[in-house]
């Protein structure tokens, strides 16, 4: 999945669960995120709640993703 701040870019290659998590992270709360992801992903056990949210914010920090915009 190829993803880019328009128009300025750059662009950003999103694989596997990456890929998963945008497209979660865009169509749901970021309060539930986590655990929507592990109910689809039945991940090891661990912190996915943290990791997820590290990757949210990175998301955030770049650009990709703004938080509570429809």
């Amino acid at each position: 999945m190829y993803i880019a701040h328009l128009p300025d870019g750059p662009i950003v290659v999103l694989e596997g669960v990456a890929a998963f998590l945008w497209i979660e992270a865009c169509s749901g709360d970021r309060e539930t995120l986590a655990q929507r992801v592990a109910t689809l992903l039945a991940p090891p056990p661990g912190n996915i709640a943290g990791e997820v949210d590290d990757f949210v914010e990175r998301l955030i920090d770049q650009g990709l993703l703004q938080v509570g915009v429809d």
